[in-house]
Order: C-alpha cells, then structure tokens, then sequence
C-alpha cells in the first residue's frame, strides 16, 4: 500500500476518533447538566448512525486495499483493530437510549445512565487513541522510507529525496491538496537537525485537521444536496430566448429614444439603486427578458462598475404557477438563491446555518426539512456581509403562490440600507407591486417590445 492511499485510510480514522471525543464531550455536558435539559433519542440515533457510517467507510477502504510491505500490513491491522473498537463504542451509545414513550430522558436518569457508561466510554477512548498514535507513526515512518527510496546507491541522497518528495506530492488527488503538508513535514523530519517529537506532533495535527478538512467539505455537499431540488432549473430552461437584437437595447447605453434617462436598465445597473422593477401584461416577453438579461454578458461588465474590486455573486429565481410547490413558492425561492450562492462559495456555509452546522458536527447529517425562518435568517446573514456584493433575478412574482404583499416586502427588506444588493423583479402590473415599487426605477415591457419586434 503506497503512503498516500495509507494517508486516506488513516484520515478516516483519525475523523472517527474526533467525532467520538466530541461524543465523550457531549455526554459530560449532559452529565453535568441539573437545569432538566432534554435530550432525544433521535440525537443518540444520529450519533449512532454516523459511527456506523465512519466504520463501514473504513471498512470498505481495508476490504479493497492489501500491501506487500511489512508496514503497510502493519497500518491495516491497526486501522481493523481500530474499526472493531469503534463498534463497542456504537453499543455503548445504543445502551444509553431510553426507553420511556417520550424518547426524553429528564437530566436525573439521563445523569445517572451517562454515570454509569462513562467509565466504559473513556477506556474505549483510551484504546482508539493508542490505536491512532501509532497508525500517526507507522504513516509517517512509510512516508519518510518512500522519500529515501533509492538514496543507498544514489550518489546524491538530497537529490534523491526531492525527486521522490516530487513524485508523491504529484500523485496526490485533487482536492486533498492538504496531504502535502503531511509529506512535507514528513521530509522535513529526515533533517538532521530535526526534533523527532514536534515533527511526529506536527504530523499528527496535519493529519487531523486534513481529515476535519475532507470532512467538512463532505458535510458541505450534503447541506447544498438539501437545498437544490430536481425540477430547480426546468422553468428557467423552457422558457425561449429571444433573438439577440430583440432585446439588445436593455444592456446598452446608448438606448434608443424613448428608452434612455435615469431609469434605464444599464444605468440602474451601474448605480447604488438597490431595486428595478419590470412589468408587463401576460404574453408581454417579461419571461423572455429576465432570461436574456441572466445570459448576456453585459450584465456582468455593467455590474461591474458598481462592485468595484469586489466578488459579486448571481442568483436567479423564476417563478411558475404551472410547476410544483417549490417551483412557485418562496421556499423554492430562497433555497434556490442559497443553493446558487453557497455552491459558489462554500466556505459560507458554516457561518450561513450556525445551528444545523453544529448539530452535523455534533450528532452527524440528519436531512432535516428547512423552514422558512432558518432559510431567510441565512439568506439575511449571508447579504450582511458588506464585503461581497449580491444580484437577484426574480422573474414572475405574480406566479408566487403566496400573499404578494410579503413578497414585496421582503425584497423591500433584503434592499433596505443595503449598498452591496441589487434585485431585480419581473411581475404583472397587480396594485400590490405598483404600490410596493412605485418610487423605484421601472420598465413597462409593452410599450417597447412591439416595436422591437
């Protein structure tokens, strides 16, 4: 087995460990805790469900892998023994369920279970972690003889060692680029000024928080899965595009006359102006329209005269009466705006849903539903931040299956003293939008389409 596929093995040890010490960790909170805190039986499922998980991955990983090296062996059996300790610890966590109608435990009996398994819960912990302690050095000892490989009839052992140090840091898989500093560290601890016990400790760090790394990101796939949702694009897609000179005039400057001042659309989008409203009657091409403008790359180079050296990030959203729930409801559209934003910024996310964040971190993925409240709260969390600047593109809002008043009002909110967002909406011209949008800039597609055509 090569050092680097033993690091992928190892990782997922060393993440099965730390989420078990965030275990221990938890369960001493509920220990201590005499203020009646309640904790769910679908809380110690989840632990159990994510140990489960962990273990089958490492499972899978030594059932494909075998090594003709002494040491390589030596990684697999310590990562095996590792694996069957781990499934002590999943029969601990489901002795501790309740088995009260409620699935709650009030904090006396809670404290008192937590007592009793304490003690059996820090000797399997105990173990795991001798177990990593000398998976951390077999790995570093494999990697270390993989970069003097050769250096015995090579006239030039330094030379020897950066061509080997080049060929794994080569082999390493995109998106782990963190192994490279196991192998870095690795090289550096055969200097011979090198202090063996901070570079085993540097190793290990390197390796734990590489493995935090791979693990975070894998959380952050699951939380963008459950915001997109199948039929997420299909309005959008069928909706035709227009012929390039129809609506070319909208991202010019020098518009035709009669659709040039202060409200036209290039302009607005180059000003603070933070909401332009379009409008039309049914059939009129506002569909047509709000596609072309999504496409056309003069949006970009409009909005960026108003971001500055700032990264602006897009999201579009276009409303159907004809599809499903979520194709015509304000859920659908802000887990359409999130999903849009956070996949092109994922290192949001954390930050974007604290809670939901904690909970993976704590009890593993659960696949909750989303609320309205959680999805606005992140989606006002994420606009808060002055140093990214953000554009909607809300086509159909007379297609919202909802009070239209909210609607406006929550594009009125999300604007409201904001520099860094600009929305643009589409919408049929109902009294509620009229009102809502009468003091911004505005087109009425109409009176200019017929003659475009």
């Amino acid at each position: 087995m090569d050092p680097v596929t033993a690091v992928g093995l190892a990782s997922n040890v060393s993440r099965l460990l730390t989420f078990a010490g965030n275990l221990v960790s938890k369960s001493r909170e509920i220990r201590r805790s005499a203020h009646g805190s309640l904790v769910a039986n679908d809380e110690l499922a989840a632990i159990c469900r994510t140990l489960e998980s962990q273990n089958r991955r490492i499972a899978a990983q030594l059932s494909r892998r075998r090594s003709s090296s002494e040491k390589g062996r030596e990684i697999i059996q310590l990562c095996e023994r590792a694996r069957e300790v781990s499934r002590e610890l999943i029969d601990v966590v489901e002795g501790l369920k309740s088995q009260n109608p409620s699935g709650k435990w009030d904090s006396f009996r809670q404290a008192l279970k937590s007592v009793r398994k304490e003690r059996e819960i820090s000797d399997i912990m105990e173990r795991l972690q001798r177990y990593r302690q000398q998976i951390d050095s077999l790995l570093l000892t494999s990697i270390q003889e993989r970069l003097q490989r050769y250096t015995e009839t090579s006239g030039n052992k330094n030379a020897s060692v950066e061509n080997n140090f080049n060929t794994m840091m080569q082999s390493i898989q995109p998106g782990r680029e963190w192994q490279a500093e196991l192998i870095t560290t690795a090289r550096r601890g055969l200097r011979d000024d090198a202090v063996i016990e901070i570079v085993h400790k540097d190793f290990s760090s390197s390796l734990s928080a590489g493995a935090q790394r791979e693990h975070d990101d894998y959380n952050k796939k699951l939380l963008l899965r459950s915001l997109t949702f199948p039929d997420l694009k299909e309005r959008y897609d069928g909706i035709s595009e227009a012929h390039q000179r129809t609506f070319a005039w909208i991202l010019k400057e020098d518009e035709p006359e009669g659709k040039k001042g202060p409200d036209t659309f290039s302009t607005w989008l180059m000003s603070n102006n933070p909401l332009y409203w379009i409008t039309g009657k049914p059939g009129s091409g506002k569909s047509t329209l709000m596609k072309y403008i999504s496409m056309d790359q003069g949006l970009k180079r409009h909005l960026a005269v108003w971001r500055g050296n700032k990264a602006v990030y897009i999201g579009r959203f276009f409303f159907w009466n004809s599809g499903t729930a979520l194709q015509m409801s304000r859920m659908g559209l802000l887990r359409s705006l999130l999903y849009q934003i956070l996949s092109d910024c994922p290192d949001m996310i954390p930050h974007t849903f604290e809670d939901r964040w904690e909970y993976q971190e704590l009890f593993g993925y659960n696949g909750w539903a989303w609320s309205w409240s959680e999805l606005s709260n992140g989606l006002f969390s994420i606009v808060s931040d002055e140093n990214k600047m953000f554009f909607f593109l809300i086509d159909g809002l007379d297609e919202c299956d909802g009070d239209s008043q909210d609607l406006a009002n929550f594009f009125l909110g999300i604007t409201s003293n904001r520099k860094n967002v600009k929305v643009c909406v589409s919408s049929r011209p109902w009294l509620v939008f009229e009102d809502a949008f009468q003091s911004r800039p505005s087109l009425q597609i109409q009176d200019l389409t017929l003659e475009d055509v």
